[in-house]
């Protein structure tokens, strides 16, 4: 049940914090040059998207908890089935919280480039169960296939970083 009510209240932030993006996205500047489709368009058709799955997940342990509390949690041995197959691994949780963090302000110096792949190899040690290789080579591919999507298709910039991780990232994109 712990769980359950973890994720409920992640997934509640995740919602709200969808809601103020919205918000925020709202104030973007306002391009004349582009009509319907500004610079709000991408956060807002992502955000969408992000408030739609939170509200199912939200709904998902919504019925869950009810169903617990019914008296539908204890199994045959009088063990809380839940508990007995799904603990939450709080020392996981804090470390991926503090990596992302991590994240978020390596962007500025690191640049996109280097700061998620760096994110990644470190996500997949603490989450664990990757093989070595695939835990190697598979965010190097992933983050060059994400910094195409943006940099040619989508024509954004990414965060480039700063001192030796600028050069870098002017290499690369």
């Amino acid at each position: 049940m712990a769980k359950r009510i973890v994720d409920l209240l992640f997934t509640a932030m995740v919602f709200v914090g969808s809601i103020y993006l919205w918000l925020a996205a709202d104030k973007f500047p306002v391009f004349a040059k582009y009509k319907n489709v500004d610079s709000d368009f991408w956060p807002k058709i992502i955000l969408v998207c992000i408030g739609i799955l939170s509200i199912l997940i939200l709904y998902e342990n919504i019925a869950a908890l009810r169903a617990s509390f019914r008296g539908e949690r204890e199994g045959p041995s009088g063990c809380d089935r839940e508990t007995a197959s799904s603990s939450v691994n709080w020392t996981k949780m804090i470390l991926m919280g503090l990596l992302c963090i991590a994240y978020y302000w390596g962007l500025h110096f690191l640049g996109f480039f280097m700061a998620t792949i760096l994110f990644m190899w470190l996500a997949m040690a603490v989450i664990g169960g990757a093989k070595r290789v695939m835990a190697i080579v598979f965010p190097i591919v992933f983050t060059s296939v994400l910094a195409i999507v943006f940099v040619k298709l989508l024509e954004l910039s990414l965060p480039r970083g700063m001192g030796i991780f600028h050069e870098l990232s002017l290499f690369f994109y």
